[in-house]
């Protein structure tokens, strides 16, 4: 019987290793996201709009893999005259890649959220208005994360359920394979864009203007397993 005790005691070490690495995998899926503002900054100079325009989001300070399904946008009009109008059927939230690579990335329409929403997403949104020295504020996500409350759950056709809309799917979704290990492992960040479509008015751009289309990155930074502990701050 004393020959097998080497071998059990071999099974019970791979054992716990094994189920040590399991905790550890089961805490290594959170990161967090940071707007890259000196981005939209450079561009709002190339147009003369760095002082009539400010532009942020707002996120939770870590998120889970599939667990972000929308986030807060708001925009403050500094000009004292001119108008600034959202064309959010014009405005896109991209899936995300490598940082540093060229991966073609996969746009969908931003949906604005409301409570009760029961927008019909065939048809086209209306426009938000910023009047001059006000801000505006918003919940958006993406067209393709939202479905009817009532889907699949057997109700009748006239229930207010089948009209109202809820974020049912992750806005980023992350799958199993290369880029997603090396994220894990700290040694790649992710990253994706929102463009949005601003319109100008008034007595600065004359009664109307071209639309100008703005693009805002995001950059996801994975953050070490111990985060995930329990007892560490969210």
């Amino acid at each position: 019987m004393q020959n097998f005790d080497p071998i059990l005691l071999v099974i019970y070490i791979l054992s716990v290793i094994i189920f040590l690495v399991q905790i550890k995998n089961a805490f290594n899926d959170e990161f967090t996201i940071k707007f890259d503002a000196e981005h939209l900054k450079q561009q709002l100079e190339q147009h003369g709009l760095a002082d009539k325009v400010v532009v942020g989001f707002s996120f939770d300070k870590r998120y889970e893999y599939n667990k972000i399904k929308q986030f807060g946008i708001e925009i403050k009009n500094l000009s004292k005259t001119a108008s600034i109008y959202i064309d959010w059927d014009r405005s896109i939230v991209t899936d995300w890649r490598e940082v540093g690579t060229s991966a073609a990335l996969k746009a969908r329409r931003i949906c604005r959220l409301n409570p009760g929403t029961t927008i019909d997403l065939s048809q086209s949104q209306i426009f938000s208005t910023i009047a001059p020295a006000t801000a505006f504020s918003a919940t958006i996500t993406a067209e393709d994360t939202l479905q009817r409350k009532g889907k699949g759950k057997g109700l009748p056709a006239d229930s207010p359920l089948n009209l109202e809309l809820e974020v049912a799917k992750p806005l980023l979704t992350f799958k199993a394979g290369k880029q997603l290990t090396l994220f894990q492992q700290q040694e790649i960040d992710l990253e994706f864009f929102v463009e949005l479509a601003l319109r100008f008015t008034g007595a600065e751009w004359g009664l109307s203007s071209d639309r100008l289309n703005v693009l805002c990155r995001f950059v996801m930074t994975h953050l070490p397993w111990k985060a995930g502990l329990p007892w560490n701050p969210r």
